[in-house]
């Protein structure tokens, strides 16, 4: 709406569409290949998908950044879902999915309070970049910290 090309419902049509067939095709990828490849390609695409969407001018190129949102949207929390339950015991599983359903809720809250914030003094297309750069940063934490551990470690002490 910001940029003049209207219907804000389309956005989030497109953007639910690519999630839903993401999770229906990566359910059984992520359980294949492991947790990293799919993880990073995630985190990496909402980098790209988050940067294009305010530079984008046309309805096409719209779509295609909320498309690739919306498929780092469908394999990113599956996959991160899925790194919980590999990194505790079974006795622990309830506990460790609280506390990732809970890290969930308090980063959507914190940074949506924290961009709001920051609104306040620039623009939506400094906000998306900041967003941008937040997945590119949450990307190269997971390659330096998680990447390649699959021990079944009890996180829940």
């Amino acid at each position: 709406i910001d940029q003049g090309l209207g219907n804000a419902g389309l956005f989030f049509v497109v953007n639910a569409i690519a999630m839903f067939i993401t999770r229906f095709i990566f359910a059984k990828t992520v359980e294949r290949t492991g947790d990293d490849i799919p993880t990073i390609l995630g985190l990496l695409l909402f980098m790209v998908g988050l940067f294009f969407i305010p530079l984008s001018h046309t309805f096409i190129t719209l779509y295609i950044a909320d498309a690739l949102l919306g498929i780092a949207m469908g394999i990113v929390p599956m996959s991160i879902n899925a790194i919980t339950l590999q990194r505790c015991s079974k006795q622990r599983s309830g506990t460790a999915m609280a506390a990732y359903t809970s890290a969930m809720d308090i980063g959507v809250g914190f940074s949506s309070t924290i961009l709001g914030a920051i609104l306040k003094y620039s623009s939506y297309k400094c906000i998306f970049f900041i967003a941008a750069i937040s997945s590119l940063v949450g990307a190269a934490i997971y390659v330096l910290t998680l990447n390649g551990s699959k021990k079944n470690v009890n996180l829940m002490h």
